[in-house]
Protein backbone atom coordinates (compact mmCIF):
# COMPACT_ATOMS: atom_id res chain seq x y z
CA UNK A 1 0.00 0.00 0.00
CA UNK A 2 1.46 3.45 -1.28
CA UNK A 3 2.04 5.57 1.75
CA UNK A 4 -0.64 8.27 0.34
CA UNK A 5 -3.74 5.25 0.93
CA UNK A 6 -1.69 4.75 3.89
CA UNK A 7 -1.78 7.97 6.35
CA UNK A 8 -5.37 8.93 4.33
CA UNK A 9 -6.73 5.56 5.99
CA UNK A 10 -5.14 5.48 9.11
CA UNK A 11 -5.66 8.84 10.01
CA UNK A 12 -8.78 9.23 9.13
CA UNK A 13 -10.12 6.02 10.76
CA UNK A 14 -13.40 7.24 13.24
CA UNK A 15 -14.48 4.94 16.48
CA UNK A 16 -17.94 5.07 18.00
CA UNK A 17 -18.04 6.91 21.04
CA UNK A 18 -14.86 8.12 20.67
CA UNK A 19 -15.05 11.45 19.64
CA UNK A 20 -11.78 13.07 20.77
CA UNK A 21 -9.48 10.65 19.51
CA UNK A 22 -9.01 11.79 15.83
CA UNK A 23 -7.98 15.28 16.96
CA UNK A 24 -5.48 13.94 19.10
CA UNK A 25 -3.97 11.51 17.06
CA UNK A 26 -4.10 13.73 14.12
CA UNK A 27 -2.45 16.55 16.34
CA UNK A 28 0.61 14.19 17.35
CA UNK A 29 1.40 12.87 13.80
CA UNK A 30 1.21 16.48 12.36
CA UNK A 31 3.19 17.80 14.99
CA UNK A 32 5.71 15.37 14.64
CA UNK A 33 6.20 15.99 11.31
CA UNK A 34 8.38 13.45 10.04
CA UNK A 35 6.98 11.45 6.56
CA UNK A 36 8.99 8.43 7.03
CA UNK A 37 7.15 7.51 10.83
CA UNK A 38 4.75 5.00 10.29
CA UNK A 39 1.35 5.06 11.79
CA UNK A 40 -0.82 2.73 12.96
CA UNK A 41 -4.54 3.27 14.33
CA UNK A 42 -7.17 0.52 16.41
CA UNK A 43 -3.83 -1.53 16.59
CA UNK A 44 -5.01 -5.12 18.22
CA UNK A 45 -2.83 -5.74 21.22
CA UNK A 46 -3.15 -8.61 23.55
CA UNK A 47 -3.34 -7.71 27.13
CA UNK A 48 -0.45 -9.04 28.62
CA UNK A 49 -1.65 -8.41 32.40
CA UNK A 50 -4.98 -10.75 31.38
CA UNK A 51 -6.18 -12.61 34.93
CA UNK A 52 -8.94 -13.33 36.62
CA UNK A 53 -9.38 -9.97 38.03
CA UNK A 54 -8.30 -7.89 34.94
CA UNK A 55 -10.93 -9.61 32.56
CA UNK A 56 -9.89 -7.65 29.84
CA UNK A 57 -7.99 -10.12 27.48
CA UNK A 58 -7.87 -7.15 24.62
CA UNK A 59 -8.06 -3.57 23.29
CA UNK A 60 -6.96 -1.37 20.49
CA UNK A 61 -4.10 0.29 21.22
CA UNK A 62 -5.21 4.11 19.91
CA UNK A 63 -1.86 5.26 17.66
CA UNK A 64 0.98 2.93 17.75
CA UNK A 65 4.35 3.63 15.88
CA UNK A 66 5.81 -0.10 14.65
CA UNK A 67 9.14 1.25 13.72
CA UNK A 68 9.45 2.94 16.99
CA UNK A 69 7.53 -0.03 19.64
CA UNK A 70 6.09 3.20 21.06
CA UNK A 71 2.05 3.40 21.33
CA UNK A 72 -0.59 5.73 22.52
CA UNK A 73 -3.97 5.47 24.28
CA UNK A 74 -5.96 7.75 24.40
CA UNK A 75 -8.28 7.61 27.70
CA UNK A 76 -11.73 9.19 27.15
CA UNK A 77 -14.88 7.81 29.90
CA UNK A 78 -16.37 5.21 27.91
CA UNK A 79 -13.74 1.53 28.33
CA UNK A 80 -16.55 -0.15 28.91
CA UNK A 81 -18.50 0.78 25.93
CA UNK A 82 -15.27 0.37 23.90
CA UNK A 83 -15.05 -2.85 25.24
CA UNK A 84 -18.30 -4.62 24.16
CA UNK A 85 -17.67 -2.60 20.94
CA UNK A 86 -14.90 -4.51 19.80
CA UNK A 87 -15.41 -7.78 21.63
CA UNK A 88 -16.79 -9.49 18.09
CA UNK A 89 -13.84 -8.04 16.22
CA UNK A 90 -11.11 -9.07 18.88
CA UNK A 91 -12.03 -12.64 18.94
CA UNK A 92 -11.32 -12.84 15.11
CA UNK A 93 -7.59 -12.00 15.71
CA UNK A 94 -4.92 -14.35 16.75
CA UNK A 95 -2.04 -13.90 19.53
CA UNK A 96 0.72 -13.41 16.45
CA UNK A 97 -0.62 -9.47 15.86
CA UNK A 98 0.08 -9.18 19.55
CA UNK A 99 2.81 -6.65 20.28
CA UNK A 100 4.70 -5.51 23.12
CA UNK A 101 5.45 -2.08 22.98
CA UNK A 102 6.23 1.16 25.65
CA UNK A 103 2.96 2.92 26.06
CA UNK A 104 1.88 6.47 26.55
CA UNK A 105 -1.21 7.84 27.63
CA UNK A 106 -3.08 10.90 27.22
CA UNK A 107 -6.14 12.19 29.58
CA UNK A 108 -9.37 13.91 28.42
CA UNK A 109 -11.36 13.59 31.22
CA UNK A 110 -10.23 14.94 34.80
CA UNK A 111 -10.61 12.40 37.83
CA UNK A 112 -14.26 14.00 38.23
CA UNK A 113 -15.70 13.28 35.26
CA UNK A 114 -15.32 16.14 33.95
CA UNK A 115 -13.28 17.19 30.45
CA UNK A 116 -10.26 19.04 30.69
CA UNK A 117 -9.33 21.78 28.53
CA UNK A 118 -7.88 22.60 25.36
CA UNK A 119 -4.56 23.86 26.94
CA UNK A 120 -4.19 20.84 29.36
CA UNK A 121 -5.13 17.98 26.40
CA UNK A 122 -2.52 20.06 24.20
CA UNK A 123 -0.03 19.94 26.73
CA UNK A 124 -0.08 16.13 26.69
CA UNK A 125 -0.41 15.81 22.92
CA UNK A 126 3.35 18.21 22.82
CA UNK A 127 4.74 15.84 25.76
CA UNK A 128 4.11 13.06 23.91
CA UNK A 129 5.12 14.14 20.49
CA UNK A 130 8.53 15.43 22.05
CA UNK A 131 9.28 12.00 23.11
CA UNK A 132 8.09 10.17 20.16
CA UNK A 133 10.98 12.71 19.03
CA UNK A 134 12.87 11.55 21.36
CA UNK A 135 12.91 7.91 20.21
CA UNK A 136 13.54 8.83 16.35
CA UNK A 137 16.72 10.28 17.79
CA UNK A 138 17.81 7.14 19.67
CA UNK A 139 16.73 4.64 16.71
CA UNK A 140 18.53 6.60 13.86
CA UNK A 141 21.65 6.75 16.24
CA UNK A 142 21.64 2.71 16.89
CA UNK A 143 21.10 1.86 13.77
CA UNK A 144 23.27 4.34 11.99
CA UNK A 145 20.73 5.84 9.26
CA UNK A 146 17.63 7.85 9.52
CA UNK A 147 14.30 5.89 9.79
CA UNK A 148 12.59 5.01 6.49
CA UNK A 149 9.26 4.27 5.55
CA UNK A 150 8.85 0.94 4.16
CA UNK A 151 5.73 -0.72 3.29
CA UNK A 152 5.15 -5.02 3.26
CA UNK A 153 6.05 -5.65 -0.01
CA UNK A 154 9.60 -3.75 0.45
CA UNK A 155 10.06 -5.64 3.50
CA UNK A 156 9.20 -8.59 1.81
CA UNK A 157 11.47 -8.35 -0.61
CA UNK A 158 14.54 -7.41 1.63
CA UNK A 159 13.67 -10.81 3.51
CA UNK A 160 13.96 -12.38 0.27
CA UNK A 161 17.32 -10.85 -0.44
CA UNK A 162 18.23 -11.46 3.13
CA UNK A 163 17.71 -15.65 2.52
CA UNK A 164 15.89 -16.61 5.63
CA UNK A 165 12.06 -16.36 7.48
CA UNK A 166 12.81 -15.25 11.00
CA UNK A 167 9.99 -14.70 13.71
CA UNK A 168 11.41 -11.07 14.36
CA UNK A 169 10.35 -10.22 11.07
CA UNK A 170 7.82 -7.60 10.87
CA UNK A 171 6.32 -8.72 7.13
CA UNK A 172 3.04 -10.85 6.25
CA UNK A 173 2.02 -12.54 3.19
CA UNK A 174 -1.27 -13.41 1.40
CA UNK A 175 -1.81 -16.91 2.00
CA UNK A 176 -0.43 -20.25 1.75
CA UNK A 177 -0.41 -19.75 -2.47
CA UNK A 178 2.34 -17.21 -2.05
CA UNK A 179 4.57 -18.80 0.45
CA UNK A 180 4.24 -21.90 -1.80
CA UNK A 181 4.97 -19.91 -5.13
CA UNK A 182 7.84 -17.96 -3.17
CA UNK A 183 9.41 -21.33 -2.61
CA UNK A 184 9.76 -22.65 -6.39
CA UNK A 185 6.24 -23.35 -6.91
CA UNK A 186 4.10 -21.57 -9.77
CA UNK A 187 0.23 -22.54 -9.08
CA UNK A 188 -2.64 -20.38 -9.38
CA UNK A 189 -4.42 -21.42 -6.02
CA UNK A 190 -3.10 -24.18 -3.51
CA UNK A 191 -6.69 -24.92 -2.17
CA UNK A 192 -5.05 -26.31 1.24
CA UNK A 193 -3.30 -25.36 4.40
CA UNK A 194 -0.84 -28.15 4.25
CA UNK A 195 1.56 -29.32 1.53
CA UNK A 196 4.94 -30.88 0.73
CA UNK A 197 8.19 -28.50 -0.53
CA UNK A 198 10.69 -30.91 -0.12
CA UNK A 199 11.95 -34.36 1.74
CA UNK A 200 12.81 -32.54 4.73
CA UNK A 201 9.86 -29.86 5.12
CA UNK A 202 5.85 -29.20 4.30
CA UNK A 203 4.46 -26.14 4.84
CA UNK A 204 1.76 -25.96 7.04
CA UNK A 205 -0.62 -22.25 7.29
CA UNK A 206 -3.19 -23.38 10.14
CA UNK A 207 -6.30 -20.94 11.48
CA UNK A 208 -6.01 -20.46 15.33
CA UNK A 209 -8.88 -21.74 17.32
CA UNK A 210 -10.75 -19.26 19.19
CA UNK A 211 -12.37 -19.50 22.45
CA UNK A 212 -15.33 -17.41 22.93
CA UNK A 213 -16.66 -16.30 26.65
CA UNK A 214 -19.56 -18.98 26.97
CA UNK A 215 -16.51 -21.84 26.79
CA UNK A 216 -17.21 -22.45 23.29
CA UNK A 217 -14.61 -23.09 20.61
CA UNK A 218 -14.59 -21.76 17.26
CA UNK A 219 -12.65 -23.59 14.59
CA UNK A 220 -12.03 -23.48 11.11
CA UNK A 221 -13.34 -26.56 9.20
CA UNK A 222 -13.82 -28.33 12.58
CA UNK A 223 -10.26 -28.53 13.20
CA UNK A 224 -8.80 -27.30 16.62
CA UNK A 225 -5.88 -25.76 16.45
CA UNK A 226 -4.01 -24.21 19.64
CA UNK A 227 -1.24 -22.37 20.52
CA UNK A 228 0.90 -22.61 23.98
CA UNK A 229 1.43 -18.52 25.46
CA UNK A 230 5.09 -18.58 24.61
CA UNK A 231 4.86 -20.22 21.06
CA UNK A 232 7.01 -23.26 21.82
CA UNK A 233 4.16 -25.97 21.26
CA UNK A 234 1.08 -26.34 18.98
CA UNK A 235 -1.64 -28.13 19.72
CA UNK A 236 -4.03 -29.90 16.75
CA UNK A 237 -7.01 -31.50 17.81
CA UNK A 238 -8.08 -33.79 14.38
CA UNK A 239 -11.22 -32.53 12.87
CA UNK A 240 -11.75 -35.22 10.56
CA UNK A 241 -10.69 -39.03 11.89
CA UNK A 242 -10.82 -40.01 8.73
CA UNK A 243 -8.02 -37.97 7.07
CA UNK A 244 -5.68 -39.73 10.04
CA UNK A 245 -5.81 -42.52 8.15
CA UNK A 246 -2.15 -41.53 6.07
CA UNK A 247 -3.54 -43.02 2.46
CA UNK A 248 -5.98 -40.19 2.26
CA UNK A 249 -3.19 -37.53 3.53
CA UNK A 250 -1.74 -36.81 -0.36
CA UNK A 251 1.62 -35.16 1.43
CA UNK A 252 2.67 -38.25 3.62
CA UNK A 253 2.64 -39.14 7.42
CA UNK A 254 1.95 -36.06 9.29
CA UNK A 255 4.90 -36.78 11.23
CA UNK A 256 7.51 -37.74 9.08
CA UNK A 257 9.10 -34.39 8.50
CA UNK A 258 9.31 -30.86 10.25
CA UNK A 259 7.06 -28.38 9.85
CA UNK A 260 7.20 -24.73 8.67
CA UNK A 261 4.35 -22.83 10.01
CA UNK A 262 2.85 -19.58 8.86
CA UNK A 263 -0.39 -18.85 10.95
CA UNK A 264 -2.98 -16.40 9.87
CA UNK A 265 -3.35 -13.18 11.42
CA UNK A 266 -5.18 -9.95 10.98
CA UNK A 267 -3.35 -7.32 9.76
CA UNK A 268 -3.69 -3.58 10.55
CA UNK A 269 -6.50 -3.02 8.43
CA UNK A 270 -8.41 -6.12 9.34
CA UNK A 271 -7.18 -7.95 6.06
CA UNK A 272 -6.70 -11.92 6.63
CA UNK A 273 -2.54 -12.41 6.13
CA UNK A 274 0.15 -14.77 7.13
CA UNK A 275 3.27 -14.41 9.52
CA UNK A 276 6.10 -16.64 9.89
CA UNK A 277 5.78 -18.68 13.40
CA UNK A 278 8.73 -20.83 13.12
CA UNK A 279 9.69 -24.27 12.09
CA UNK A 280 7.98 -26.80 14.33
CA UNK A 281 8.56 -30.67 14.83
CA UNK A 282 6.10 -33.80 15.62
CA UNK A 283 6.30 -34.42 19.17
CA UNK A 284 3.64 -36.29 20.73
CA UNK A 285 0.21 -37.93 19.11
CA UNK A 286 -2.70 -39.15 21.35
CA UNK A 287 -5.83 -40.22 21.06
CA UNK A 288 -9.02 -39.98 23.57
CA UNK A 289 -12.23 -40.80 22.77
CA UNK A 290 -11.87 -41.18 19.42
CA UNK A 291 -9.84 -37.57 18.95
CA UNK A 292 -6.71 -37.51 18.20
CA UNK A 293 -4.52 -34.14 19.37
CA UNK A 294 -0.99 -34.05 17.76
CA UNK A 295 1.48 -31.57 19.45
CA UNK A 296 4.41 -29.73 17.69
CA UNK A 297 7.54 -28.35 19.72
CA UNK A 298 9.44 -25.47 18.03
CA UNK A 299 12.71 -26.13 16.85
CA UNK A 300 13.52 -23.32 15.24
CA UNK A 301 12.59 -19.10 15.17
CA UNK A 302 14.69 -18.87 11.61
CA UNK A 303 14.97 -21.11 8.63
CA UNK A 304 17.28 -20.43 4.98
CA UNK A 305 14.44 -19.95 2.13
CA UNK A 306 17.13 -21.95 0.08
CA UNK A 307 16.89 -25.03 2.42
CA UNK A 308 13.04 -24.99 1.26
CA UNK A 309 13.13 -25.20 -2.66
CA UNK A 310 12.11 -28.45 -3.81
CA UNK A 311 14.99 -30.45 -4.92
CA UNK A 312 16.28 -31.11 -8.69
Amino acid sequence: MEKLEHLALMLNKRTKGKKYENFVINSIYTKIANPDLIPITQQYVKNPNYSKTNKKKYYLLDLYFPQLKYGIEVDESHHLAEENIILDEIRAEDVLSAIQCEEGRIAIFNSDGSPKTYDEVNAQICEQVNYVKKLISKKEKEDGKSISWENNEQRKKAILEKGFFSTTDDVDYEGVTEIYNLLGHNVENLGRCFVKLNSSYKLWVPYLAIKLDDGTVKTKNGWENTLSEDKSTIFEVVGDMEKCDTKNVPDGDWHDVDRVIFMHIRDSFGMDRVKFLGVYSPSNLKTNNGVQTRTYKRIATEIKIKDLFPVP
